[in-house]
């Protein structure tokens, strides 16, 4: 039987994730990250998903340490697959990630989710090729594309700056075609020439919301 997460569950390894240092990614990146992972034709293994956090040659502090980060990745991976195939859910429900912090304005900007999220991508190319091969498919991608490029450390990779007043459209636009990406990954929603077969518009960057 699959554990449901909790919020002490979820606050817990925001802390074990915290206490490993600076150089680490914190937990909504790794919530984002592990949506990505989950896109994956096969079952992704624990050991993998350490890896893509903590690298090769981290260690934990003792046994204790270990287990109690293990055991909540492994709730904290389940819960996000869950949540993608959520059968009760339907193809109008936006993904609903777990940890979307505040930034410094007090507003949630989901740039962390978003690196995440492609970080995962990374991870296995191949498994994204039936979206990322067609422009007209590429496009469900373009609102995370967007996000995470916001605040790209080399500025001249950086993406155009969303306007303020436009980034919760952003936001739902990425999670809106999450839900979907999935869905077609899976053969549940389907392309046709006006779009996919869903009630929700896949939402790609308008030049007219962005300076």
């Amino acid at each position: 039987m699959i554990k449901d997460i909790t919020e002490q569950d979820i606050d817990a390894f925001d802390t074990l994730l915290h206490n490993l240092g600076d150089d680490f990614p914190d937990l909504e990146y790794v919530d984002g990250m592990l949506c990505a992972m989950n896109f994956f034709p096969e079952l992704i293994s624990v050991d993998t998903i350490l890896y893509e956090i903590v690298g090769d040659d981290f260690e934990f502090q003792n046994e204790k340490q270990a287990n109690e980060f293990m055991g909540l990745l492994f709730t904290y991976n389940n819960a996000v697959l869950n949540e993608l195939a959520n059968p009760s859910r339907t193809l109008a429900d936006p993904y609903s990630p777990f940890c979307l912090k505040k930034n410094e304005e007090d507003h949630i900007d989901a740039m962390d989710w978003a690196n995440g999220f492609i970080h995962g991508m990374s991870a296995s190319p191949e498994s994204w090729h039936p979206i990322t091969k067609e422009e007209h498919t590429l496009q469900l991608l373009a609102p995370v594309i967007a996000l995470a490029g916001q605040n790209h450390p080399v500025p001249e990779l950086r993406a155009t700056k969303i306007a303020k007043k436009d980034h919760e459209k952003f936001i739902g636009g990425m999670l809106h075609n999450v839900r979907i990406s999935f869905d077609y990954l899976k053969g549940n929603a389907i392309r046709t020439k006006t779009g996919f077969n869903s009630p929700i518009t896949p939402m790609k960057p308008n030049p007219n919301l962005i300076h």
